[in-house]
């Protein structure tokens, strides 16, 4: 036989059926591609015959390369897709592996092609690391594989608002949030007030502080406002929660209905009859003199406050300012002063007071009109 029209090799034979190799140290010598194999037979009469077969040489491994994911990539819940270039001229068959268990072929083409596991598979798959091979081969034998690993992460990050509490009431001054942000592929962090417009902050997964800043608490309306915070990780998940504050900037207001300012009292204690207001009314107190703090139970309304005949007599005579005091569950805080009198009545020993003389004078009026009527009778 000749390879491609070269030397003749000869090699004994028998009639009938006989296996030829060209051995190994020539197969290697050959190039890439076809080559022509020509046989020649003879006999003793001097006739020949040959037969000509063409056989292709094909040592090149089918490239797999993986455009897309990169490795080590994070998946949520929804099937990943592989971008794939598959190379080879004689490619036949195509399959992967996941976490080295069954083949699954499926049918490519030599170029770009999209390989996808399935939802169903994904969703049977554990959280976690996971190895996908993929195989090639040619119709010369050769196989070549390529490992990429992607990470399965259905877990949402969770926010947990440690304070305030929902339905918190603030006044003039801004809030802050302490939340815990838990994530291990954590990407993102944002909130809307209201529904409004995505404020994005920079977070780590533990205990983060979250503050609007005073221009964005003074732009909002009084009342009641929906805070949404939101946590997203490399793998797609969100996550949220939901927290409503109570923006009341609006001071508790105090009219002292009764007594006014410099009303005059004597040994009986005042009561003070006070119109209270406030929506979020958190508590009452008031000073004497500004000295120590009396806290009393009111309701947003009418309410009467008494000093109490023991505090009333300790105090002395002439002015003392009363000073009271209203805040809310807001921090907002009011006050008001009234001034009132203390007159005790005169004690001195020599004057008759003045209810006295006004019986004494009575008495004499009666027994003059008595001895008047006893004259007129007499005449």
């Amino acid at each position: 036989y000749t390879i491609d029209g070269g030397v003749e090799n000869f090699t004994s034979v028998s009639s009938g059926i006989n296996i030829i190799s060209l051995g190994q140290f020539v197969w290697d010598s050959l190039s890439e591609g076809s080559h022509t194999i020509t046989f020649f037979a003879n006999n003793t009469a001097g006739n020949i015959g040959s037969e000509v077969i063409i056989v292709n040489k094909d040592t090149i491994l089918p490239v797999i390369v993986v455009n897309s994911p990169i490795s080590g990539a994070n998946f949520g819940i929804i099937s990943p897709e592989f971008n794939l270039s598959i190379s080879d001229l004689n490619l036949e068959q195509f399959w992967y592996t996941i976490d080295g268990s069954v083949e699954n072929f499926t049918s490519v083409s030599s170029g770009i092609n999209i390989i996808s596991l399935g939802q169903f598979v994904w969703d049977s798959l554990s959280e976690g690391s996971h190895t996908i091979t993929f195989f090639a081969n040619d119709t010369a034998g050769n196989i070549d594989s390529e490992v990429i690993i992607v990470n399965k992460d259905t877990t949402l990050p969770v926010i947990i608002v440690n304070s305030p509490n929902s339905g918190a009431d603030f006044g003039i001054n801004f809030p802050e949030f302490n939340l815990t942000v838990t994530d291990l592929n954590l990407e993102q962090f944002w909130y809307t007030i209201d529904g409004g417009v995505e404020s994005f902050a920079s977070v780590s997964s533990g205990i983060n502080i979250i503050s609007f800043g005073q221009p964005v608490w003074d732009s909002l309306a009084e009342g009641s406002h929906t805070i949404t915070f939101f946590a997203n990780d490399t793998d797609g998940n969100i996550g949220f929660e939901v927290i409503i504050v109570n923006k009341d900037t609006i001071l508790p207001v105090i009219v002292v209905n009764s007594p006014i300012s410099g009303a005059e009292f004597g040994t009986t204690f005042p009561d003070f009859n006070l119109t209270v207001s406030d929506l979020n009314l958190e508590q009452l107190w008031y000073t004497v003199d500004g000295g120590a703090e009396n806290f009393v139970s009111v309701s947003s309304g009418i309410n009467i406050i008494s000093l109490a005949q023991p505090v009333w007599d300790s105090l002395t005579e002439g002015s003392h300012t009363i000073t009271f005091f209203a805040n809310d569950t807001a921090g907002n805080l009011y006050n008001i002063e009234i001034n009132i009198i203390k007159v005790l009545p005169s004690s001195g020993g020599g004057a008759i007071p003045f209810g006295n003389l006004y019986l004494i004078f009575t008495g004499i009026a009666i027994i003059a009109l008595i001895l008047i009527e006893k004259r007129r009778f007499k005449n």
